[in-house]
């Protein structure tokens, strides 16, 4: 276990022979601790666990991989035992191809120290300065081209995350926000496009989904109003991955606003119409699979992340206009963030586009068998 000395956060770091051990000792340990009535081993899923958790342990079964889980307590983290070919691994959440500790785990997650280490390979980000007094925050301000956006150091996923910045009063109510969080605070130049999810498993990029806030397409007949209530019948919206659009918020009418349009406006046929600046599939956002349409250069980046990461598994958010145009062609353009735990069951089911096998691509890499037992 290692200390951030700046967050003064506990980091768990496993090392290779800790890794082993674990995945040596810890099942006979849970079934030990089952066997006197400490928690439960299970061979079904519970329903209250993460459809996260679920795609991994589904896709491992549809494979032959034998899986099980102990639980300590009810309502508690389910530890996973998976076993395939001779060889057996434990997880909790989401399974890793290797020890936990890369190159990159302590600072993945540390948006400041991302951006150090991006600049000196090239890798391009939003300019950004990383603040913990007023004082500093306001300097900060004066520093950057706006609009800004202002958020916590450590991951938030858009909590605490103020966008569409311009004047410093608008400033100094996100730093007080965004300090709730975390006492180190990011204020970057806003960056322009739509937010994209590449994730890199063995090295490679299985899936790219563009994620999408709440958002309308015109065809020239319809209101704005009219269009929320017809993509609101999208069967794919009623749960559980994606939901519908609310029609009347404070927030839609804003976003309206900068577009220069109201509820009762009949965009022309192919506009797109943001109605939120927070690719949040809880207040309506979408996901669209944009993999096949990737410029070269683009997944080469992605690709050359994992690499300075040393990781096998990066989740890598960034923000471009065109997906098939190259970062240089593209300015405000660049990787915000990155993460070692993604969210990628979000591949399996994109509300537009092909659905891409993540859960699949990583027991291929931890079970190297499975390849080979696919082609026969």
């Amino acid at each position: 276990m290692k200390l951030n000395m700046r967050t003064r956060r506990m980091q768990v770091v496993v090392e290779p022979l800790a890794y082993r051990f674990v995945n040596a000792f810890f099942p006979l340990f849970f079934k030990s601790l089952a066997a006197l009535r400490i928690g439960k081993i299970l061979t079904v899923l519970p329903e209250d666990v993460s459809q996260r958790e679920r795609v991994f342990w589904d896709e491992g079964v549809r494979r032959g991989v034998t899986v099980w889980a102990y639980r300590p307590f009810s309502k508690s983290n389910v530890f996973t035992v998976a076993q395939h070919n001779g060889k057996t691994i434990v997880y909790d959440t989401i399974p890793r191809p290797g020890p936990y500790s890369s190159a990159g785990s302590n600072w993945m997650d540390d948006k400041s120290e991302c951006h150090k280490v991006f600049e000196k390979y090239g890798i391009p980000m939003a300019k950004a300065v990383e603040v913990s007094t007023d004082m500093g925050a306001e300097k900060a301000f004066h520093s950057l081209r706006k609009p800004v956006i202002v958020k916590p150091s450590q991951g938030s996923r858009s909590r605490h995350t103020t966008t569409h910045i311009e004047t410093l009063s608008e400033f100094m109510r996100a730093f007080t926000k965004a300090k709730q969080l975390s006492p180190w605070v990011m204020v970057e130049e806003e960056l322009d496009g739509f937010v994209y999810r590449g994730t890199v498993i063995g090295g490679k990029v299985i899936g790219i989904l563009r994620r999408e806030p709440a958002l309308v397409v015109g065809d020239g007949k319809h209101t704005v109003e009219e269009l929320i209530v017809i993509e609101n019948q999208n069967p794919k919206r009623k749960g559980p991955i994606f939901h519908t659009i609310e029609v009347h918020t404070e927030e839609h009418e804003k976003e309206l606003e900068r577009q220069e349009l109201k509820f009762t406006s009949i965009p022309e046929k192919g506009r797109t119409i943001p109605l939120s600046q927070k690719a949040s599939r809880g207040l309506g956002g979408g996901a669209t699979d944009v993999t096949d349409e990737a410029h070269p250069e683009i997944t080469r980046t992605l690709e050359k992340i994992a690499e300075v990461l040393e990781d096998p598994l990066v989740g890598v958010d960034f923000i471009l206009r065109d997906i098939q145009k190259p970062w240089s062609a593209q300015s405000r353009s660049g990787v915000i963030e990155c993460n070692g735990a993604p969210f990628i069951d979000l591949h399996l089911s994109p509300l537009v586009g092909k659905p891409r096998n993540t859960p699949g691509a990583l027991w291929e890499l931890i079970f190297p068998a499975l390849k080979t037992s696919k082609r026969k």
